[in-house]
């Protein structure tokens, strides 16, 4: 039975021994992309010629071929927990390993088929480790569709959690959450839009109006476009309050729009 490996994809390429002690890395780029790609689609057995075809599609077949066999055996290097008999290759079954990608995904799935305080805790499961784009630094083409997708449940559980703790009135939490999302998506005017309300319940009214004008340069700059209607009738009622001091209420128009109240079930058949 070969030892078990933790690899890190989210943000980065990261592989771990069971001590929590770093391994070296599958000694070329095709190699540590081989053994991404099939830790990503654990449980299935790919043809020789499929991956020497999406890894070297502009090589002659014999030729990928051979690369293939010399990537597999620098993976091998570093984790014998690939099977190659015949002309298929996949993850050994007796193979330990753990992936985040793969916890991050249950995590988002626990919280579909949860409510309430137990959704956000397993929402705060997935964002914790959730460190950056999937593979970050690579970009073949197999890759981008999974990264894109990956990053969407990431939005989607962010704004999740911020909704969460605007409506149970923890504004200064609900707060980082918003901070995070327009990190993660400058161009996000709906993060920009809550960052706006909550600092307007934070009675941070200053920082509310620059977070407004950050959004209009941005988006002048970005896009050549104004801000939406619904952010500027959210900013003339924070002036309106701004006038006429009095306690902040909770608008009833929706700060950003959800695709759906429960998080989409996410399982390797989206890889």
């Amino acid at each position: 039975m070969p030892p078990s490996i933790h690899a890190q994809f989210l943000g980065g390429y990261r592989l771990q021994n069971a001590s929590g002690e770093d391994l070296p890395l599958p000694a070329t780029h095709h190699a540590r992309l081989l053994l991404a790609y099939l830790l990503l689609h654990e449980g299935r057995s790919f043809m020789r010629a499929y991956l020497a075809g999406t890894f070297w599609p502009d090589l002659p077949e014999k030729t990928a071929r051979r690369r293939l066999s010399q990537a597999l055996w620098r993976v091998r290097q570093i984790w014998d927990g690939i099977a190659g008999q015949g002309n298929s290759i996949c993850i050994r079954e007796d193979a330990r390993h753990e992936l985040d990608v793969t916890r991050f995904q249950q995590a988002l799935r626990a919280a579909s088929q949860s409510t309430g305080r137990d959704r956000y805790a397993h929402l705060q499961q997935a964002l914790a480790l959730y460190q950056g784009p999937l593979l970050n630094g690579y970009y073949e083409d197999w890759l981008l569709l999974q990264r894109e997708q990956l990053h969407e449940h990431y939005l989607k559980a962010l704004e999740s959690c911020a909704e969460y703790d605007l409506q149970r009135g923890a504004y200064s939490q609900a707060l980082k959450w918003a901070l995070r999302l327009e990190e993660s998506e400058p161009l996000h005017e709906g993060a920009h839009r809550l960052l706006i309300h909550l600092y307007d319940l934070l009675e941070q009214r200053e920082q509310a109006v620059a977070q407004y004008e950050k959004l209009r340069q941005l988006l002048a700059n970005e896009l050549s476009a104004p801000p939406s209607a619904a952010t500027e009738d959210l900013f003339a009622r924070v002036q309106a309050r701004a006038r006429t001091p009095r306690p902040s209420l909770i608008d009833s128009a929706p700060l950003f729009a959800l695709s759906d109240s429960a998080l989409p079930m996410i399982g390797r058949e989206d890889l």
